[in-house]
């Protein structure tokens, strides 16, 4: 796509052999070979690429010393330069589980140029606090079971967006623009989730967005299971997720870095199967066979029952320079107060008020009406440290 879109050469990094040979033959059929170098391996093994200062000459340049113990060797053939576009899929169910920021911050110190355009051109993982979905849901899995394990991750197709006791809420943003150092921070997210109704809470559960760059505005496409999704749903073939441009405004001069998630506007081009499970994508009235994305739920150890008004509070910390990062979640419950209670006076007072005239009406010995209490007001608990991946 990208040779026939124009570019003067493309770099494709497979590290799956099989895959390799199958991309190389494909290549080959196709004519593009001069066009397209096919290297097998990690992009972090991959040799930097260099012109002269010149720029006229192109030239591999690369430290033994700073290269990996098996690094790639570039064909004799090729005439590299640091490309300027940069198209990757090193996402996982939570966006930098499969080290997207390490991989990124590494073929921008060493193999593209400064103002690199990325696509996706971010991606940011989103929280919610949620119980489990009915048994009907379990028992349809590709692998059913009873009841999930206590306290292990899970990855589950098509978890319903019914069994979700909040909004989701923002925990990791990958903004592939940014610099090496900045792409490599960790993040840590300090959320309140207000619920709603009183149910179990069992755990929280995480889908991503990822935003593509089109024209002067993005676009976003979203793993999070549509409304009324999952194997009970009846209505319909097919329900919608949301996916939502964003557009700089007016004012803003060509420099300016847009929010890839300040979205203003929505309009839907994904759908998910309930008969499959997975987001698709729709274009044109022609809907492809399901993906095989699925959310990640992380269980706490034993469900814990809550009420309407309490606060679940998740602070969520992410350290992504590490190739395999890690991801906490420490969750703490906050009770909503019980309305305001008057203190109960002896009995021998309230009945003498009583005969005193006062009707029902609480009083002290001196006449003074007793001040209303809460009672379990702010009471909060916690609830754990949840990992992922758990080792």
């Amino acid at each position: 796509m990208a040779a026939r879109a124009g570019a003067d050469h493309v770099y494709a990094i497979e590290a799956n052999p099989v895959a390799c040979r199958q991309a190389r033959d494909t290549v080959a059929s196709l004519g593009l070979s001069e066009k397209i170098t096919v290297l097998e391996g990690y992009s972090t093994d991959v040799a930097s690429l260099w012109t002269s200062p010149s720029g006229d000459t192109p030239y591999v340049h690369a430290f033994a010393s700073d290269l990996p113990q098996h690094s790639i060797a570039l064909p004799k053939c090729c005439s590299p330069r640091r490309p300027d576009l940069v198209v990757h899929e090193i996402l996982g169910e939570i966006a930098g589980s499969e080290g997207a920021a390490h991989c990124l911050a590494d073929a921008k110190r060493r193999l593209l140029v400064a103002d690199t355009v990325s696509i996706p051109t971010a991606a940011r993982s989103l929280v919610a606090p949620c119980t489990w979905p009915e048994l009907e849901y379990w028992s349809s899995l590709p692998a059913p079971m009873i009841a999930p394990p206590p306290g292990v991750p899970m990855k589950l197709p098509g978890f319903p967006r019914r069994a979700l006791l909040a909004p989701p809420q923002t925990c990791e943003i990958l903004d592939f623009r940014k610099s090496p150092d900045q792409l490599c921070e960790d993040q840590q997210y300090d959320l309140e989730f207000l619920l709603s109704s009183d149910s179990e809470l069992c755990g929280l559960m995480i889908h991503i967005e990822v935003a593509f760059p089109v024209g002067k505005s993005t676009s976003a496409l979203t793993t999070q299971p549509a409304p009324g999704a999952g194997p009970s749903q009846e209505e319909g073939t097919f329900s919608t997720s949301v996916v939502a441009q964003a557009h700089p405004q007016e004012d803003q001069s060509e420099d300016t870095v847009v929010d890839p998630f300040s979205l203003d506007s929505t309009h839907v081009i994904s759908s998910l199967a309930p008969e499959h499970h997975g987001v698709t994508t729709s274009i044109a009235g022609f809907t492809p066979p399901p993906s095989h994305w699925p959310n990640i739920v992380v269980p706490l150890l034993q469900p814990v029952r809550v009420s309407a008004g309490d606060l679940v509070l998740v602070r969520a910390t992410t350290h992504s320079a590490a190739v395999q990062p890690t991801y906490t979640f420490e969750v703490k419950l906050k009770k909503r107060p019980h309305p305001a209670v008057k203190a109960s006076a002896p009995v021998g007072i309230a009945d003498a008020c009583t005969e005193g005239g006062k009707g029902d009406e609480q009083s002290a010995p001196n006449g003074r009406e007793i001040a209303p209490v809460e009672v379990d007001a702010d009471i909060v608990r916690d609830l754990g440290v949840l990992c992922y991946p758990t080792t």
